[in-house]
């Protein structure tokens, strides 16, 4: 589409899209980061929808909240105003859609209103639950402690019962990358799927599956990949996790790869669905693939979210690839490098380090010495 060929409610103004709308007669106004590029229209077109449906309904809810303050409370309706506050202090929607969950799978647990709701009744429930790991404990207690804190606040309760529910320890697995080995093996299985080109750039970029399916033809230059977007829950967001555009470069085998990769005339989502040729919305279509070629290569299968970046970082580092062009490669922030891929990194001997630096101090405090003899 062209800039000149905008859809109502969305200009250009200082280079970036524009939505305007007028509300209840209210005029509301968002200049927004997007380029008047094919690709950006097209996801504003979707955006402006969503942007003035947050506003209508916004409204309704700010009206809806006032007429219910003095209303006794569930634990539902608390978590319901808790989920609107959390929306206005602009949360991620990923997040935001989480603790959605989160919030119903505690409300059907937690009925009657909200301040009969105990410390022993908590501690019941939670000891009756078989919590998969201590992660996923804590993160279903994250929210449920959010709302109760809010409906102290709000006055809907005298005391917050969620004290007793602790956080036990968890660890943070470490990177548990492929071989290059087991990566051939598992790649000789893929070749043979639809899904093919999908892993290939998966572990020759380290992209994170929401990225990876959000690319288009237009952001392939010939020897990069332009990352600024992704899809998260089924809907389409303008920026990525770290909310860091990057530009991604590839080596000569992927390069070739999607220069002979076929290329629809109007261009178009890279990776399509194996069933439908549609975009894909969720990472499910190629994992099924991929977990069929773990059992058929003898693989053994990594746990969490998408084992290929760990792998791409981890053999970036390991050939000496400097860490903060590691994190601008993948979108991460190098403290996250440092910290979660620390001994990947080649390093000298720390005794040689610490010895080498105590000398270098030593000669500079005997030259400084020297200068101010020499004036004396």
């Amino acid at each position: 589409m062209d800039s000149k060929n905008l859809p109502r409610g969305i200009d250009v103004r200082h280079g970036c899209l524009r939505y305007r709308k007028v509300i209840n007669g209210i005029r509301h106004e968002k200049t927004t980061t997007l380029k008047p590029t094919a690709s950006d229209i097209k996801f504003a077109i979707t955006d402006f929808k969503d942007w003035v449906t947050s506003i209508t309904y916004g409204i309704e809810d700010e009206i809806d909240e006032r007429d219910q303050v003095q209303e006794p409370k569930t634990f539902r309706d608390v978590a319901e105003l808790y989920l609107l506050a959390k929306k206005k202090g602009k949360l991620k929607y990923s997040t935001l859609k989480g603790y959605q969950e989160v919030c119903n799978f505690w409300s059907d647990r937690l009925p009657g209103h909200i301040s009969a709701i105990t410390s022993k009744k908590l501690i019941a429930i939670d000891e009756r639950i078989e919590w998969k790991n201590e992660r996923t404990r804590h993160n279903k207690l994250t929210p449920l402690k959010g709302v109760f804190k809010y409906a102290l606040l709000k006055g809907f309760i005298d005391s917050n019962p969620t004290g007793v529910l602790q956080d036990g320890k968890y660890e943070i697995t470490e990177p548990d990358p492929y071989t290059q080995d087991e990566v051939d093996r598992l790649m000789a299985e893929l070749d043979q799927t639809h899904y093919s080109l999908f892993f290939r750039i998966a572990f020759g970029s380290g992209m994170r599956t929401g990225e990876l399916i959000a690319l288009t033809w237009d952001k392939f230059d010939g020897e990069s990949l332009y990352v600024n977007d992704s899809i998260v829950l089924r809907k389409q967001t303008d920026s990525t996790k770290t909310r860091k555009p990057r530009r991604v470069l590839l080596g000569d085998d992927e390069i070739q790869l999607l220069n002979s990769a076929p290329r629809p005339i109007q261009g178009g989502p890279i990776f399509t669905s194996h069933h439908t040729h549609k975009p894909m919305t969720t990472g499910k279509p190629p994992l099924e693939a991929w977990k069929d070629a773990h059992r058929s290569s003898g693989v053994r299968k990594r746990d969490g979210l998408y084992p290929w970046r760990h792998t791409y970082i981890s053999s970036m580092l390991s050939h000496g690839v400097d860490p903060q062009l590691v994190a601008n490669q993948v979108g991460d922030n190098i403290a996250t490098i440092l910290d979660y891929y620390y001994r990947y990194i080649p390093r000298q001997n720390d005794h040689e380090i610490v010895r080498n630096a105590l000398s270098q101090i030593r000669e500079n405090g005997a030259k400084m010495g020297q200068k101010s003899d020499y004036k004396n």
